[in-house]
């Protein structure tokens, strides 16, 4: 089970690094709401 656990913690940190560099490209906001297309189309 010791293999189980260390994949579940490389999964979590691997999962938390693409959500950190989803924020900062803009693709996703803190609230985890995604955002699609540049933006520009707002109504």
């Amino acid at each position: 089970m010791d293999n189980i656990d260390d994949i579940r913690r490389v999964q979590g940190k691997y999962l938390s690094a693409i959500e950190s560099e989803n924020v900062a490209l803009g693709l996703i906001d803190l609230d985890g709401n995604a955002f699609y297309g540049d933006g520009d189309d707002e109504e």
